[in-house]
């Protein structure tokens, strides 16, 4: 592929996975709205709906509100890279993230995040619309840095 079309298509796989992203949010928002009983017991053995919900709008924000210089998350992969760079290497936290053996560098796509607005977000789906690896946070912030901390 040339690089015009390269971009192209990145910039196309990027746009449709911020869409599906928006249309998960979405879909979560109606979930949400049209819950009756918040005290329903969840999936997750002694959570309730609202649990539930409360982690996931509230523990990455209370994470980089609480000093945190970066939140990684790799779903379906061994996270042991992070931690060794995080010990030994002097590289910033983007880098660590995309050191990843699992890395695709083929859907990434970074946005400043709105309840945090220093901190920025890449995300490095296996394909369009399958996320299971990101990171968040000063993301400029080296390991030394960090360790320094």
């Amino acid at each position: 592929m040339n690089d015009k079309v390269d971009r192209a298509h990145r910039a196309a796989v990027r746009d449709g996975a911020a869409e599906d992203h928006r249309a998960t949010a979405g879909r979560f928002a109606e979930l949400v709205r049209g819950t009756r009983d918040w005290a329903a017991p969840a999936p997750c053995e002694g959570w309730t709906a609202r649990d539930v919900v409360r982690h996931l709008v509230e523990w990455l924000p209370g994470f980089l509100r609480a000093g945190a210089k970066a939140v990684f998350a790799e779903a379906i992969t061994d996270p042991r890279y992070i931690i060794k760079n995080l010990y030994t290497s002097n590289m910033n936290m983007r880098a660590i993230f995309f050191a990843s053996p699992n890395r695709t560098m083929t859907y990434r796509f970074h946005f400043v995040s709105k309840r945090t607005s220093w901190a920025i977000a890449s995300m490095d789906p296996y394909r369009a619309g399958k996320y299971y690896r990101s990171v968040i946070g000063k993301l400029s912030v080296t390991a030394a840095d960090w360790r320094a901390s």
